[in-house]
């Protein structure tokens, strides 16, 4: 459900700032930042952190520093989530449950002393189920105007009563508590999208940098991704219900080679992903840790084969 802009004939939404998809990648040069841009770039030095050599292309106009969060849900929206339980209900939905959601999603990935890119996309829609005698209907829609969301209620509502005319079946609703104004967040003390990208990438780096120390080991790459999604959901029974979900996952790879250069071996997967915030990013000491976890790369070059036969084989929970 991704938008590029929203036209509103009775109500302007809010626009979030950094709402338009942003890609960096290493495809093509460096341009040149606009003037407003400037302060951003040359803080801590990010464009020598991101290798003139490298020259990733920025295709968008945002500015290197992590955006501006995206804006919290608002009371238009709600208004537009209940007129869709409404217009389903009047169109002949027995149940009917519409949320909106807004993803942030945003990448940043190194390779030794070079930044090899960095992602920041941001997807907002729509969208409605409902339920005909024992058969559902959905609908989605990206433009957020009263008759648009009407149109897509009515839609999914079509659809389900044609499934149900042509495959009549019986659903059975679970009995549910009704919440009228609930409210959850992720646990988390720290959002990743405050995180400077300037930030996250000089940690990359520096992760990089003491694995390569380690003899043997000629690759050391890195990433954080982390996501974020608000959905505010509504029901025809009388629940409205508001949640922000967070995730947020880094990884190290590194691998060394023999000194005759035959052999290789890759130390990765060392660290999970996580339903929290950057605290978990940050309690992990990833720079502290990997020089060990490069040792550990080196240490494979001289490990022996393993013997054809039966083992027992143990598995950590991170492997399942």
């Amino acid at each position: 459900m991704t938008s590029s802009e929203f036209s509103m004939s009775h109500q302007q939404l809010p626009f979030p700032k950094n709402h338009l998809a942003s890609y960096y990648s290493n495809n093509a040069s460096l341009g040149t930042a606009p003037a407003e841009q400037t302060a951003s770039v040359n803080r801590r030095d990010f464009i020598k952190l991101a290798g003139i050599a490298a020259a990733p292309v920025i295709t968008s106009q945002f500015p290197f520093q992590s955006p501006v969060a995206a804006q919290s849900l608002t009371s238009s929206e709600r208004e537009l989530l209940l007129l869709a339980i409404d217009v389903a209900n009047d169109a002949g939905a027995h149940y009917a449950d519409a949320r909106i959601i807004r993803s942030q999603f945003e990448a940043v990935s190194t390779r030794e002393q070079t930044i090899t890119q960095i992602q920041n996309t941001d997807s907002f829609g729509i969208n409605l189920r409902a339920l005909v005698g024992g058969s559902w209907g959905f609908a989605a829609t990206q433009v957020l105007t009263r008759d648009s969301v009407a149109a897509m209620a009515r839609e999914a509502v079509t659809m389900a009563s044609a499934n149900n005319s042509v495959a009549p079946s019986q659903t059975t609703m679970a009995p549910v508590d009704i919440f009228p104004d609930a409210n959850w967040v992720t646990p988390h003390s720290v959002d990743p999208f405050l995180i400077a990208i300037e930030d996250k990438a000089s940690l990359l780096l520096s992760i990089n940098e003491e694995a390569l120390r380690v003899n043997n080991v000629r690759y050391a790459s890195s990433s954080i991704l982390s996501v974020k999604e608000e959905r505010m959901s509504a029901t025809s029974e009388g629940s409205l219900i508001n949640q922000t979900f967070l995730r947020i996952s880094p990884a190290v790879n590194l691998t060394a080679i023999s000194d005759d250069g035959r052999d290789f071996q890759t130390r990765s997967a060392v660290v999970e992903p996580a339903g929290r915030g950057y605290e978990y990013v940050m309690g992990l000491e990833l720079t502290g840790n990997a020089g060990r976890w490069a040792e550990e790369a080196a240490m494979k070059l001289h490990a022996a084969p393993i013997e054809p036969g039966k083992w027992d084989l143990v598995l950590h929970p991170s492997n399942l």
